[in-house]
């Protein structure tokens, strides 16, 4: 096994940061860690953020799913990151998963991505958004207002480090990662990472493998 696999299965959840239902910080919080305190190579990690037109994603194994019917829970969007390594298989982190931290590609898509049937695959379709790592640590940005509600009060208690602001000074640019648009120039690629259907990327995760 690749020495740096080896030290990242090693890893366990509450090494890091984490506030449920703000996935986005924890993956931010995550990355930071990893390329930091770990030595990552930022080349090989991804934020993804998945969600589609419609903001109705199905996802398994997911701590606040059903569990009568395998962790099933449709989120508006999800955040999970992902390492890549040039010889062995693809490592995912979903602090929000059932399953063990990091987990392995091929496990994590049997048991989260379960098929669409054909009837609901247009409607409840996943689009991927990668995002290199470095690219993520400099430009996104929350103020959490997605997380209150119309009286001011939080949907959910909030991280305890401060909001994250972007290293040009914005504040939040959330929205405009969740949606599934495809990035039309070069200039957005590099801000906002690429959008993916599930096929393509399948292949990106699966390319080394």
């Amino acid at each position: 096994m690749h020495a740096q696999e080896t030290e990242s299965c090693a890893l366990r959840q509450s090494h890091f940061q984490y506030t449920a239902w703000y996935c986005e910080e924890n993956i931010y919080q995550l990355l930071a860690k990893l390329t930091k305190d770990h030595a990552r190579a930022a080349s090989q990690l991804f934020a993804v953020f998945v969600s589609n037109p419609q903001r109705q994603l199905p996802l398994w194994s997911q701590k606040a799913g059903n569990i009568d019917n395998m962790g099933f829970i449709c989120y508006d969007y999800h955040v999970i990151a992902i390492e890549l390594f040039p010889d062995q298989e693809t490592l995912v982190y979903d602090f929000d998963s059932i399953l063990p931290f990091p987990s392995k590609w091929r496990s994590y898509v049997h048991a989260t991505l379960l098929p669409l049937p054909q009837t609901s695959a247009g409607q409840y379709s996943r689009w991927f958004r990668k995002i290199n790592a470095a690219t993520f640590l400099s430009s996104f940005a929350s103020d959490r207002s997605h997380m209150r509600e119309s009286d001011g009060s939080w949907k959910a208690p909030p991280p305890v480090h401060p909001c994250i602001v972007a290293e040009d000074g914005t504040t939040m640019n959330l929205e405009g990662l969740i949606n599934m648009t495809h990035s039309s120039s070069e200039e957005a690629l590099a801000s906002s990472g690429q959008v993916l259907d599930e096929e393509r990327f399948y292949r990106f995760c699966c390319h080394s493998q």
